[in-house]
């Protein structure tokens, strides 16, 4: 038996998760202040085509953090995490909003191609570096300095390839972060280095902002990822990615005028309810460990730290070429590095606590012709053996249509199947065999194949050998079966249209002689 790793959005795409269509901007957000996996947020996808996605993320930090515990501006300045500062800075909060656009292509089932443009906007604020002792006059609202950034982020180029497996469930990425969006910085002699953002007023007016907080990071970075999906139930998936980023090249390296931002590490784990076609319950969470800045522009005290957070959301198919999913990120785990409520280190999911929401749209049009198929009931309550089986229509890769309400007098055997499936292409021939050996007692097998249509050469192959007909299963959630998440699995309906066999129910679901003569063999003989 093999179990199905194509969602109902297996037409999905990376949603990213970003880890949840394609996988291919798995954890792209999470430079911009996130962790979210919006790949196994809406699904991965092994469907060829364009996805578009569009997602905005808010977090307010307001909290200053220390270790893993709260800290206040007298912490910040009379215990330092360095005692050789003789102070810190106490930052009093940092509002941050990201716009990110992916355009993401697949070209077959194995390879695909993404690219994330973000727009940060950010608004920071801090009463600056004060010396021991600390005093309240140090953080009254008179020293309050203030700094907004509003520009393109950097951008990111992945790739992705997911073939190591037949089901196509086991894929890694690979790409770089370019450094596209403004950054800069400011030298102990006041020297600015690129075309940093400054603060607009307060003691530190026209002072550079925090290389760490500007848009960009000045670095080329690499990237590689993994990433691994599997239904585990009828009604749940089960995920685990991760990603590493680190810096290659960076454009401020003169010394004492240098910065290279601290190496990335993601993880992100989670179930999918996959009971609805058409909206989908699901919990993350989120693992995140970021080294600290390094060089002469970096504040490397505040810069490093691991953060987990729960990330319960929902998915949402508005149409076959539109989905929505939101998710609120809560922090049950955060340790830090230094004293601070932002810091650099939200640019990986920031030191405070945060508030977080998330919301993602996908834009509808022709671009998004692999997005997802249409939405269906998913319940299998309807599966009972004796009563009447749920009806069904086959079309054929001619473009006929078979349906079983067509087929009363019949006994018909459905079967669902796909040419990666190797217990299935072991059983097929057994079915066909026994479908021409009893065509004239009133045996119909109907082949329902879960391959993607990139397999259509495949399948087409295959289906000539056979004596039953075939065709391609356009949504693995059938009304009234349930979702397809195992292969092989079969459903026998006897001649007045009832359930005679519930593949759900099999404890071996591949077919065998002796099984087909057990099962089907006595429902061919004449009535009364």
């Amino acid at each position: 038996m093999l179990k199905i790793n194509r969602y109902r959005t297996i037409t999905l795409v990376p949603f990213i998760l970003v880890l949840g269509g394609l996988p291919l901007a798995a954890q792209a957000c999470a430079t911009c202040g996130c962790t979210l996996s919006t790949d196994a947020a809406t699904g991965y996808s092994a469907e060829s085509g364009w996805r578009i996605n569009l997602d905005s993320t808010y977090i307010d930090q307001d909290e200053l953090r220390s270790g893993g515990r709260r800290a206040t501006p007298r912490h910040v300045v009379d215990q330092p995490s360095d005692s050789s500062l003789g102070g810190g800075e106490i930052e009093h909060g940092t509002t941050n909003r990201y716009l990110n656009l992916t355009a993401a292509y697949r070209f077959n089932a194995d390879w695909g191609l993404s690219l994330l443009v973000p727009y940060v906007s950010r608004a920071h604020d801090t009463y600056g570096v004060q010396l021991q002792p600390y005093t309240p006059t140090e953080s009254a609202p008179d020293q309050l300095s203030h700094a907004n950034v509003s520009s393109l982020g950097d951008l990111k180029l992945l790739a992705s390839y997911q073939g190591f497996l037949p089901t196509h469930n086991l894929g890694v990425q690979f790409g770089v972060k370019l450094p596209t969006g403004n950054y800069g910085g400011e030298t102990e002699d006041g020297d600015f280095v690129g075309t940093p953002v400054r603060f607009r007023d307060g003691p530190a007016a026209t002072s550079a902002l925090d290389s760490s907080l500007q848009a960009g990071t000045g670095s080329t970075d690499l990237i590689v990822g993994a990433y691994y999906f599997q239904p585990i139930s009828q009604d749940f998936d089960a995920f685990v990615n991760g990603q590493f980023q680190g810096a290659v090249a960076e454009r401020m390296d003169r010394s004492g005028a240098d910065f290279r931002p601290g190496n990335l590490a993601t993880m992100s784990l989670g179930l999918r309810y996959e009971a609805h076609a058409d909206w989908v319950p699901q919990l993350q969470l989120n693992l995140l460990h970021k080294s600290a800045d390094q060089g002469a522009l970096a504040d490397r005290p505040d810069t490093a730290g691991n953060v987990a957070y729960l990330s319960p959301g929902i998915s949402a198919s508005l149409g076959k070429r539109l989905q929505v999913y939101a998710f609120v990120q809560a922090g049950p785990s955060d340790r830090v590095q230094g004293r601070h409520a932002a810091g650099g280190f939200l640019r990986s999911t920031a030191a405070a606590r945060l508030v977080r929401r998330r919301i993602l749209s996908a834009l509808a049009g022709a671009l998004l012709a692999a997005c997802l198929p249409g939405m269906a009931s998913a319940g299998v309550d309807e599966l009972v053996v004796g009563k009447l089986a749920p009806p069904i229509t086959l079309t054929l890769l001619d473009g006929s249509h078979i349906a079983t309400r067509d087929l009363r007098g019949k006994v018909v055997v459905v079967t669902f199947w796909a040419t990666w499936c190797a217990p299935c292409r072991e059983e097929l021939p057994l079915l066909s065999r026994y479908a021409r050996q009893h065509e004239h007692d009133g045996v119909v097998v109907l082949g329902f194949s879960l391959d993607t249509p990139d397999n259509l050469a495949q399948v087409r192959s295959l289906a000539a050998t056979l004596q039953f007909p075939v065709g391609l299963l356009a949504d693995p959630h059938v009304p009234g079966y349930g979702r397809i998440w195992h292969l092989p699995v079969s459903f026998v309906i006897d001649r007045q249209g009832l359930l005679q066999d519930n593949g759900w129910k099999d404890r071996f679901p591949v077919w065998t002689a002796e099984r087909l003569e057990e099962v089907v063999t006595p429902l061919l003989k004449p009535s009364g």
